[in-house]
């Protein structure tokens, strides 16, 4: 069920996001940076069982975290959470989201685009050192709360896919 309603999510993003025109919504001009927003951890929910640790994956993912607005495209994270395999993971990132991926709906905004950064805790990666990691990520945001949602792809003999959504708050 959770797998169905996060595909259809995904694909009306998609759909406003790439449809141009067609929507009612155009690129927003966004405040220029010098916001904060306090993160939550995550819940998450794999696509597979193949690599998880003996008793499951460990889906309610608690930790909390920063956002700062450096500018209209660009914000910095930083934040740590217990992760899937039931360890402590820190995370640092830069999230791009161009002007074209951004959209308003009055007070809602629409982002998608990429977070690059690098993550550790994890025992399989890099001896559970730090690794770098690239994902695609969905942002939604009206007045002081927002959600992030991302995707973490499989990867053959060593990660078991995963979407993750993250609850977050404006400070100023």
């Amino acid at each position: 069920m959770f797998q169905r309603i996060t595909i259809a999510a995904l694909a009306a993003f998609a759909f406003l996001v790439f449809s141009g025109s067609a929507s009612a919504a155009e690129p927003v001009e966004q405040e220029e940076g010098g916001n904060f927003w306090v993160t939550s951890g995550f819940f998450s929910k794999h696509t597979s069982d193949q690599f998880a640790p003996k008793g499951g994956y460990n889906e309610t993912n608690t930790g909390i975290g920063i956002e700062y607005g450096i500018d209209r495209n660009w914000t910095l994270a930083v934040g740590t959470y217990k992760n899937s395999v039931f360890k402590r993971s820190t995370y640092i990132q830069g999230v791009w989201t161009p002007d074209v991926t951004t959209y308003n709906f009055g007070e809602l905004s629409l982002k998608a685009g990429l977070a690059v950064g690098v993550v550790n805790g994890y025992p399989d990666q890099m001896q559970g050192g730090f690794f770098p990691a690239v994902l695609p990520v969905l942002s939604a945001e009206y007045k002081r709360v927002g959600v992030n949602l991302t995707y973490i792809p499989s990867l053959d003999g060593a990660v078991d896919g995963a979407v993750a959504l993250q609850f977050k708050f404006k400070f100023f």
